[in-house]
């Protein structure tokens, strides 16, 4: 299986919001002693590879910016169907704490997931959402979704990691059904 993070390349973008599924990859790489990240310039990727699950992950984190993030999938569509890829990203429709899973979907207003789905030609893939938005309002969701985590945001989203990684798990396992009832709830932390 091959899990996709999304975010956007570059030390400036590093601990922004739109960068959490870069981040959960970073955390499953770290937390299941995977290889660094290397470049994989023919995917126009960063990537890496873990065992979890009983299985072997194969982590990509797309380097092309948000909106071209399906490229970084062109060459690895032709030998992984997409059901067996796992596309893990931010959703600011979700709460800071919450998470989705889902067997297939529209993007919704996600840019990389319109490149995703329109390059695999199908919306029917497995994806994780992570949620990003704060229980304040805000002005301006596109400067906020760009803008770093504060300290608080970030203790919420490193207790979420464990989660996606037993989710990923189940996953792995043919259990997304279990996956989606254990793990799809308003707050993850409550």
């Amino acid at each position: 299986m091959i899990i996709v993070g999304l975010g956007n390349p570059g030390n400036k973008y590093d601990n922004t919001r739109h960068n959490v599924g870069f981040m959960a990859l970073d955390y499953l790489q770290s937390n299941n002693l995977g290889p660094d990240f290397s470049s994989n310039k023919y995917n126009k990727s960063l990537e890496s590879s873990i065992s979890l699950g009983g299985g072997t992950l194969q982590l990509v984190k797309p380097q092309t910016f948000m909106n071209l993030s399906g490229e970084s999938l062109i060459r690895l569509k032709k030998t992984t169907p997409p059901s067996k890829i796992l596309v893990v990203y931010d959703d600011f429709d979700l709460e800071i704490g919450s998470m989705r899973i889902r067997q297939k979907g529209s993007a919704g207003s996600h840019n990389g997931m319109k490149s995703i789905i329109s390059i695999l030609g199908t919306t029917e893939f497995p994806r994780l959402r992570i949620g990003i938005r704060p229980k304040h309002p805000i002005k301006g969701a596109a400067s906020f979704v760009l803008g770093k985590f504060q300290s608080d945001e970030l203790e919420i989203i490193n207790k979420v990691y464990p989660c996606i990684e037993e989710s990923i798990s189940l996953i792995l396992n043919g259990k997304l059904e279990e996956a989606c009832q254990k793990f799809n709830k308003k707050n993850l932390l409550t």
